[in-house]
């Protein structure tokens, strides 16, 4: 059902200026429709759900979202990564610290002296 800006915002629960976002940010869906005074923004929502509408009991009842699934799936993809980043980089700095354990205990050459012939 496409309705206006701030009745999107009120049936979805949030701001106009967070409607206008989402519609940015492609989360939500809206247009542009010319009417005699100018333009006008309309959003597509779902309907709400009217009770006994669908009465189904094997069925369980999902409430309606506000479009955030999306969002959702992307940041925690988003953590998924960057915790396999941070794993690596952690397994990374304790090789180092055991390359630098060793090369304490044995020293050997200086690189510095190297250039001392």
């Amino acid at each position: 059902m496409d309705v206006n800006i701030s009745l999107a915002a009120e049936r979805l629960g949030v701001s106009v200026g967070t409607v206008r976002r989402r519609i940015h940010d492609g989360t939500l869906i809206g247009r542009m429709e010319k009417t005699p005074q100018g333009f006008k923004w309309l959003v597509t929502v779902p309907d709400p759900e009217i009770p006994g509408k669908d009465d189904h009991q094997d069925e369980p009842r999902v409430g309606r979202t506000n479009g955030n699934d999306l969002v959702v799936e992307i940041l925690q993809d988003q953590v998924r990564r960057l915790s396999e980043q941070l794993d690596a980089r952690t397994k990374e700095i304790s090789e180092l610290h055991q390359i630098i354990g060793a090369r304490a205990l044995n020293p050997g050459r200086s690189w510095w002296k190297l250039w001392r012939r």
